[in-house]
């Protein structure tokens, strides 16, 4: 269901990240969940849709007391919820870098309409 380049209109800015980034929906594309997409997407973060992780999935490995063991069986939320950064203290340069390692990018509007089913025609 993912576009194969989308295009560098689709990434997330630094200005967006440092405004938003701590109210952020992440999801993988092997995610089987994601918030609702309203027309606020792209301009607000709180409820407006979820943002897709480009990077490796490495949740199993994310420091602090929410990282998630890869061999336990865990529902989609409490794996998003752990590539969050609650319990992790990080602040300025260190929280820019870090979201900056998961390379996230904006869902398409084909790739919306994808995950609501509409017919690529």
């Amino acid at each position: 269901y993912l576009d194969v380049n989308p295009g560098p209109e689709y990434e997330l800015g630094d200005k967006f990240l440092g405004k938003w980034g701590r109210l952020l929906d992440i999801v993988t594309p092997s995610s089987t969940r994601s918030c609702c997409f309203t027309k606020a997407y792209t301009t607000k973060a709180e409820g407006a849709g979820s943002v897709i992780q480009q990077a490796p999935d490495m949740s199993d490995v994310t420091p602090g007391p929410d990282a998630v063991n890869p061999d336990a069986v865990t529902p989609d939320s409490m794996v998003d919820n752990a590539r969050s950064l609650t319990g992790i203290e990080l602040e300025g340069e260190a929280f820019r870098n870090h979201m900056k390692s998961l390379d996230l990018r904006f869902f398409t509007p084909r790739e919306i309409a994808r995950i609501h089913g509409i017919p690529e025609d």
